[in-house]
């Protein structure tokens, strides 16, 4: 009866200190997700010629044929959230990039770059607000007798 004690007095001791070396060492997963989003958040270095060219390609995608299909997405809503960051930071920084770094800034550039990052901004904030409003309807369907 004493060894029966003190072994379930020990499984006792190993699985709570398991379970604390567990919630103290954070999943490869959860640390690989932090480091991606500090990185979106800081814009990147970019050159007049860069941004030209992404403001062409996404004018160019503007315009082929799969860049709007009649009551379908436009080509930016398909893309992966990561894709649509990245270039919401792109437009961002070459926005900045005109303002900063010209001597006489084009007003014109300045305002598509900065309606290309609205653009890509609106779409991460629909998305943002499904991800809420199906997780607010998961809980609520789960707190239901």
């Amino acid at each position: 009866m004493k060894l029966t004690v003190y072994l379930f007095a020990f499984l006792v001791v190993v699985s709570i200190a398991s379970v604390h070396a567990r919630q103290q060492t954070p999943p490869f997963n959860e640390s690989l997700a932090y480091a991606r989003l500090i990185a979106t958040h800081t814009l990147p270095t970019v050159t007049h010629g860069q941004c030209y060219g992404a403001q062409g390609d996404w004018l160019e995608r503007d315009t082929a044929k799969d860049g709007y299909k009649k009551d379908g997405p436009y080509w930016y809503q398909r893309l992966s959230t990561e894709e649509l960051v990245r270039m919401a930071s792109l437009s961002t920084a070459c926005a900045t990039e005109e303002i900063q770094n010209q001597s006489n800034p084009n007003a014109t550039s300045v305002a598509a770059f900065v309606a290309r990052t609205r653009q890509f901004e609106y779409v991460l904030l629909n998305r943002a607000e499904t991800v809420l409003h199906n997780h607010a309807l998961t809980e609520e369907y789960l707190s239901q007798p």
